[in-house]
């Protein structure tokens, strides 16, 4: 998750950069909200798009991974539910902020949409005249002034224009987009320079709506400083008195230069470099051929052990968690016999009890990895990288213990294997596949209890 977000910041940086670097003081208004738009789309989908790379080598590894063998259940008691978890922390401080962002944006869109003030129909427009004096300001389909700018039931010409071309090109779901962006990934700094971007351009557009209707650029730019004195403070909303005259009155007075449409073209390139370099890249061989012919890595589940061992574990043992192999339920049996026949054939009077009932088990479950094992065999099998296993031959052999906590959300893992490079090859396929996970935890009598789970695999090379 940490490399996802760490990419979708750093695309939506570098797009931002080649938007202020070569096309913000570009007359090519269009294509610069257009860019804006994409830039945003792009840097948060690239991260979750899986891009396919063919792998030339003439041979691959065949891995084969056996059955997962639950091996054990220990019961923890509450002893250790007072050690603190700290991770939980993140997504309850990312939920917090997220539902700060999601009601401030609510409370904004209520005070627009209740507004005092009477609604009407101009120049087949919609508009609302409102009690107070404000600065005018256009949301979604509808243009707000204040009663000041309502004149003789007309409004001068330059200032609906500029509004009404906001309301025709939604303007407002641009910011509409962002916002929703910004609450669900709050943590990005970018997008603050992004809606700063986007309101200049809206405005650049604006300007130029009025300018092509033969209005004077000098009186326009006039009547933009005398409207500066008045002001409202209402998010998401486009307002005539937008403050960045500066930039404004250059936009307005400057021509398209020959190298706009150069640049035009030099993007379609940038955005494949940026998909090649930050796409989820997988070779294809590996997905295809490695796994084709494999056994399944998880088949069905096989029962827990019928002798489990209950016990209360302390802070520092349940941090060290591991495994046991516990006696099968035929293994039982057949000690149990021999215990019997032992008995029968010795001289002691004492008399022989009954063996206690074999059939008689405690409840349990086992623990679930989200979605199920064919999920993780999913994920360790687009996870796993052979390609450090190359000058490998024959067959070698491994096995990974996992010991899943309690509470679902912490692993111990253990390696036996008889090469190091496969080691390391699976190691960080598990660690990958695990990253994040919850796990439903195993319980035993209604009880959450750590579990561990066995998994042996072998690699043979041609």
């Amino acid at each position: 998750m940490f490399a996802i977000v760490l990419k979708i910041i750093l695309v939506s940086a570098l797009l931002l950069a080649v938007y202020y670097i070569f096309f913000e003081k570009e007359k090519v208004l269009k294509f610069n909200r257009f860019y804006l738009l994409f830039s945003l789309v792009f840097a948060y989908t690239i991260p979750f798009i899986s891009l396919t790379i063919p792998n030339f080598e003439k041979s691959k590894p065949n891995l084969i991974i056996g059955n997962v063998v639950q091996q054990q259940a220990v019961f923890v008691s509450s002893v250790e539910q007072n050690n603190v978890n700290w991770m939980i922390l993140i997504p309850i401080i990312y939920a917090s902020v997220a539902l700060f962002f999601l009601i401030k944006a609510i409370i904004s869109v209520y005070k627009i949409l209740n507004l005092k003030g009477q609604n009407l129909m101009y120049q087949h427009q919609k508009i609302k005249i409102l009690e107070k004096e404000i600065a005018p300001f256009s949301f979604l389909n509808k243009i707000y002034f204040g009663k000041n700018y309502w004149i003789d039931n007309n409004i001068d010409q330059r200032i609906f224009l500029h509004e009404k071309l906001h309301v025709l090109q939604k303007h407002s779901l641009d910011i509409l987009l962002l916002e929703i962006l910004k609450i669900i990934s709050w943590f990005n700094p970018v997008l603050h320079f992004y809606k700063k971007a986007m309101i200049n351009n809206h405005e650049f557009l604006a300007d130029e709506n009025v300018v092509n209707n033969n209005y004077g650029i000098k009186s326009y730019q006039h009547l933009i400083l005398d409207e500066i004195i008045y002001h409202q403070n209402y998010q998401l909303t486009h307002q005539f008195n937008f403050n960045n005259t500066k930039k404004r009155f250059i936009m307005m007075t400057k021509s398209k230069s020959k190298l706009a449409n150069l640049k035009k073209f030099l993007i379609l390139p940038l955005f494949a470099i940026f998909f090649v370099a930050f796409a989820n890249k997988k070779p294809s061989e590996i997905v295809e051929n490695n796994f084709s012919n494999s056994e399944k890595i998880f088949k069905e589940k096989i029962p827990l052990p019928q002798n489990l061992e209950s016990k209360i574990l302390t802070k520092s043992e349940n941090d060290t968690i591991k495994p046991k192999v516990k006696k099968t339920e035929a293994a039982i049996k057949t000690e149990i016999k021999n215990e019997v026949a032992k008995a029968s054939q010795s001289k002691s009077a004492e008399p022989i009890l009954p063996p206690p009932p074999v059939d008689k088990i405690e409840s349990h479950t086992e623990a679930e990895f989200p979605g199920g094992l064919t999920a993780l065999r999913n994920k360790f099998s687009e996870n796993f990288d052979p390609s450090k296993l190359e000058n490998t031959k024959g067959i070698i052999k491994g096995t990974i213990v996992l010991i899943i906590s309690d509470d679902g959300k912490r692993y111990n893992d253990s390696y036996d294997f008889d090469n190091e490079s496969f080691k390391k090859a699976a190691k960080n396929s598990i660690e990958k596949s695990l990253e994040g996970v919850v796990w439903k935890p195993a319980t035993l009598n209604g009880k959450p209890v750590a579990s561990s789970f066995k998994m042996p695999m072998t690699m043979s090379f041609e």
